[in-house]
Formats: structure tokens, C-alpha cells, sequence
């Protein structure tokens, strides 16, 4: 799908010349991706040739963004989203909005293809700002020396959850051990990510192709497998309790058996260990800020690292309707009515710009009167509302700040459990280029 800029904005036709200069352009404003990325990209399995959208002036490709689809785990919910990436403009065509406009045609086609949320990482936020995305979700790491690391070998231990090991059935312990893991094993990693992130905010899901996918397209260094007990040819009888994935001594993925806690530290020995083999001395941990394997990267002299902007980039997000995505979140909200213990039906009405919404929550349902608000309402802008549905606001805070206003007590304790803020956090594997 392409864009011609000349008299105006207007469709004009794909051809293989064109095509083929795109990954040339690509590289000339990027240096990347790599041709083993770009055409992983083109074997990604929702990838159609409509996803990329380019503004061409004449024979010359003057900017361009691609789209991609996924679905990511939202508590209890399952949202379908699409992601933003290599958004470019040519130095000869920059100060001319093109770049806004394929934002703009990005988001319409995002929104016909279905998804509630659009997703991107960029280094412009301004640029996406000025179109109503907010930022959403935040960097959260670890980094420490390898060998500080080893060092604290018994503070790791100590970090996970105590647990019994298994014994044989004669008072021994089972054995355990950490290899590089093989192709035939991919079942056992599907099965420990989605035991990981069935209830998680963030993590997208992955079918079998996109596991497939994700594998086949090198965007790792090595996988590392914890075994426990005989390490088996037979797949279905090796214990697999947990897998790391790393690149360039950065540990991007980590999952394990939540009954087996210990696996943690087997994983992240036999890391640091390869790593020192490798001259590398530092090791980087991408993990959710709950994660208690932070705390001991820091008690090993390391740094710990929660931010919203890392490196430039940003995180930001946009709801298409946030009206709907107000009644998709019923499940949730009836989740949090419950846990909290309000027993009778409640109402909270919200103020916007351009619209006013009343809800009626009671212990069964959600209800939206439009054009309504009742006595108890919160006033904001559609950004604010946006932050406060992702989770991404600590509406307490915001209203003490004055960019939320509370017209009564209620209405700001009601809206503290309605919509708290939530650990949103995706692995950084999925967006590895190979």
C-alpha cells in the first residue's frame, strides 16, 4: 500500500523495483534490519504486503512504517493489538509530516484490521503524543558482573521461594542440570510461558506457527533448558522445569515451572558461567519489576533500572474507541468490584472533552449511560482516560496532582479499585531482530 506525495496524498501501486529499494532505504536511515531480518519479516505468520505502508515521491521512496498483529494477555482478557516499527523518513523529505501521515493511515488501517490498541516503541514521542497515544508500560532491568554474580550464589538461592525438591523415592535428591536446548523441545517452552503468562499484563500470546516463527528467525543467541532429574531422549519423559534466552549477555526471557522456584538460580548460574567463558562480564537481566532475581543482581553490586524512557525510546500505546474498551473491560472490573468487597451497586461518571459516560457497576454487570454523569464523577482528558484504563495511572496520585479531578471522595476511591495501576510488562525476545 503506497502513498504518492506530489499535488497531495494519494494511492499509487506497488512494483518490484520498488520492493527491492526497500531494504536498501531501510538501511540507509536505520542500518537495519539485516536481510536475514527483513526476511523473517516477510515469513512472519500474519505478515501481508498491505502492512507496509510508504510515502514515494517519484521513483523514491521518501518514507515508510510497517504494521504488525498480535494479541497480548490483559488479566482474564485476550486484546488484539497492532504495533508500529521502522517508522522512516528519508533526510531529503523530513519537516514535511509525512511521517505523521503514515501514522495517521496506520491507525485507520489498524483500526479496520480490528485491533483495540495500537503499540509502539519509539524515540519520537511527540510526534505520537500529538495523535493521542500515551505511553504505556516502562523499562525494567538489571545489571551486574558476572562473577559479583557467582559471588552471591547463596543470595540467589535465598531470592526464590522455598520449596521441597523431589527425591527419587530413596531419600536422594533428583539431579538437575542446564543445557542448550533442542528444536524438539519447543512444546515444553510453549507450555512454561503460557503457565507464566495465562494471567499477565502484557506478554503477547503465541500460537504454535508464531512459536515456530519466533525460533526459526534467530533473534537470539542461545536457549538454556533446566532439567530435572535423567535428562532423557524421550521428550515427553525429560523434566524440562525452565528456559532462559539470551543474546549478547543479556538474559531477554525467562520462564519456569511455578512449582520448581529453584530452577531460577540453575539457569542463571549456568548463564554467568558461559558468559565468563565468553570474556563477556557484564549480564543484563529483562525481567518484571516483581521479579525478586533484581534484588540480587543489585545485592551483587549491580543496578536496577524502572523507567519510562530507556535509551530515548519510549513505550506508548492508543486506544481506537476508548468508549468500547471501557465495556470490554467488564470481567476485569467485576473482578475488582469483588476482590474489594463492595457489596452494592455503585455508579461512577466520567467527564470528558467531548462526551460524558455514567457507570452503573453492580456485582453481575457494567453498564454505560451516555450523556450522563450522577454525583460522583472524575473529569479528565482522553489521554488521562486512556493511561487509566491500560493501568498505566495511579489515579490517587493523579487527582493529588491535579490532572484528574475527583467531584467526591467516592468518586476517587471508587475509580482507585476500579482501575488500579497494573504491572504491565512484555518480554523483549519478540522484538529481537535476528
Amino acid at each position: 500500500f503506497f502513498f504518492q506525495a506530489e499535488d497531495g496524498i494519494r494511492d499509487s501501486s506497488v512494483t518490484g523495483v520498488q520492493t527491492c529499494a526497500l531494504p536498501i532505504f531501510l538501511l540507509s536511515v536505520f542500518r537495519g534490519p539485516s536481510s536475514s531480518e527483513f526476511q523473517a519479516q516477510l515469513e512472519e505468520p500474519w505478515y501481508e504486503p498491505m502492512d507496509r505502508l510508504m510515502v514515494k515521491h517519484g521513483g523514491r521512496i521518501a518514507a515508510h512504517v510497517r504494521m504488525y498483529h498480535r494479541e497480548i494477555h490483559f488479566g482474564s482478557l485476550q486484546l488484539p493489538v497492532s504495533g508500529l516499527a521502522e517508522l522512516a523518513t528519508s533526510p531529503l523529505y523530513r519537516n514535511r509530516g509525512l511521517a505523521s501521515a503514515l501514522v495517521a493511515a496506520a491507525e485507520h488501517r489498524m483500526a479496520e484490521y480490528g485491533a483495540e490498541l495500537g503499540i509502539v516503541r519509539t524515540t519520537a514521542p511527540g510526534l505520537f503524543a500529538r495523535r493521542g497515544w500515551v505511553v504505556w508500560g516502562r523499562h525494567c532491568y538489571s545489571v551486574a558482573r558476572t562473577r559479583d554474580l557467582l559471588a552471591e550464589w547463596s543470595v540467589m538461592e535465598a531470592a526464590c521461594p522455598p520449596a521441597d525438591s523431589p527425591h527419587r523415592g530413596d531419600s536422594r535428591p533428583m539431579p538437575r542440570s542446564t543445557r542448550i536446548w533442542r528444536h524438539v523441545e519447543r512444546g515444553a517452552l510453549m507450555r512454561l510461558y503460557a503457565a507464566n503468562t495465562s494471567s499477565s499484563f502484557g506478554p503477547l500470546l503465541r500460537s504454535d506457527d508464531y512459536w515456530r516463527w519466533l525460533v526459526s528467525r534467530r533473534g537470539y543467541g542461545n536457549i538454556y533448558v533446566a532439567i530435572e532429574g535423567r535428562d532423557k531422549l524421550d521428550l515427553d519423559e525429560t523434566p524440562i522445569i525452565g528456559y532462559a534466552v539470551t543474546k549478547e549477555g543479556r538474559i531477554v526471557e525467562m520462564m519456569t515451572d511455578p512449582q520448581r522456584p529453584y530452577a531460577v538460580a540453575q539457569l542463571l548460574k549456568r548463564v554467568c558461567g558461559d558468559a565468563i567463558e565468553r570474556d563477556q562480564d557484564l549480564v543484563r537481566l529483562d525481567a518484571p519489576p516483581t521479579d525478586p532475581l533484581h534484588r540480587v543482581f543489585v545485592a551483587a553490586g549491580g543496578k536496577y533500572r524502572n523507567r519510562e524512557m530507556d535509551g530515548e525510546q519510549v513505550m506508548m500505546a492508543k486506544l481506537f474507541d476508548p468508549v468500547a474498551f471501557l465495556k470490554k473491560l467488564e470481567p476485569l472490573l467485576l473482578e475488582r468490584i469483588k476482590e474489594a468487597g463492595v457489596e452494592s451497586s455503585v455508579e461512577l461518571g466520567l467527564s470528558l472533552p467531548d462526551k460524558r459516560i455514567r457507570m452503573l457497576v453492580s456485582r453481575r454487570n457494567v453498564r454505560l449511560e451516555a450523556g450522563k454523569l450522577g454525583r460522583s464523577y472524575l473529569t479528565c482528558s482522553l489521554a488521562h482516560l486512556t493511561q487509566m484504563l491500560l493501568g498505566q495511572l495511579d489515579v490517587g496520585v493523579a487527582v493529588d496532582e491535579g490532572h484528574v479531578e475527583a467531584s467526591t471522595r467516592n468518586a476517587r476511591e471508587l475509580a482507585t479499585i476500579l482501575f488500579p495501576k497494573l504491572p504491565f510488562w512484555r518480554p523483549p525476545w519478540d522484538e529481537l531482530p535476528a
